[in-house]
């Protein structure tokens, strides 16, 4: 799996993940990288020949590292793929699109027609590969059609809903 990590502004790229190996390919070059659980949210971050004491704050999303403190965003590949199928819904017309991003079975509908829904909030659940993915609205709006039932499978880029924005 790969990911991308924001920290501040700056984007990086992690991929060829080999936990059992320690190594990664980060931002095009090879790295030896092992995290040890200390204790509570300390851990030590071993980076190629250097160790570095780290405590991550989870929810709020910051990793301190010594003194420095950065607020980070790890994003892997399926939810990367959602999001961009999420903003490519976005478009001039009065209604919004909300697409499958992968190939699946319809779990849940977590919303209704004529329903108000927020930005992010869960519409749609769609299992695949033995997972669930919840499918947020990109928008703040109402639901004015929903075109899929539960326990039925979708293809990749299948209408789900329509959403009339705010």
């Amino acid at each position: 799996m790969n990911y991308t990590v924001r920290v501040g502004d700056e984007n990086f790229v992690i991929k060829n993940v080999k936990a059992g190996a320690g190594t990664v390919d980060f931002n095009g070059a090879p790295a030896r990288v092992e995290l040890h659980h200390i204790r509570g949210n300390l851990y030590s971050l071993h980076w190629n020949d250097e160790v570095f004491p780290v405590q991550i704050d989870a929810p709020n999303q910051e990793v301190r590292v010594g003194p420095h403190i950065f607020e980070i965003q790890l994003e892997d590949e399926r939810s990367s793929r959602m999001k961009k199928f999420q903003q490519s819904a976005h478009s001039a017309s009065s209604l919004v699109t909300i697409k499958a991003p992968m190939p699946g079975l319809i779990v849940r509908l977590e919303a209704k027609p004529g329903e108000f829904v927020k930005k992010g909030q869960g519409v749609v659940v769609v299992e695949a590969m033995k997972m669930e993915n919840e499918i947020k609205s990109p928008l703040a709006g109402t639901v004015t059609e929903i075109m899929v039932t539960r326990h039925t499978a979708v293809e990749k880029g299948a209408p789900l809903l329509h959403i009339k924005p705010e």
